[in-house]
């Protein structure tokens, strides 16, 4: 890990999952664990699979329906 990334959490959502991990790799750190899955209504659930508290945490994911 590059000095500086401990405390930090790349979280990707179902879109652009390659992206966050070229960031991953660009900063030295890895992705935060999680799991999505999708409903049939098209709602999402995204759980985190570890601990982001006091870490600077961020999610890569488009808001776009395009």
């Amino acid at each position: 890990m590059m000095m500086g990334t401990v405390g930090l959490r790349i979280i990707t959502g179902s879109s652009h999952s390659d992206l966050a991990q070229r960031i991953c790799d660009h900063l030295g750190t890895r992705l935060c664990r999680a799991r999505i899955e999708k409903f049939q209504d098209g709602e999402t659930l995204v759980e985190v699979g570890e601990s982001v508290r006091g870490t600077d945490a961020f999610v890569v994911q488009s808001l776009s329906h395009r």
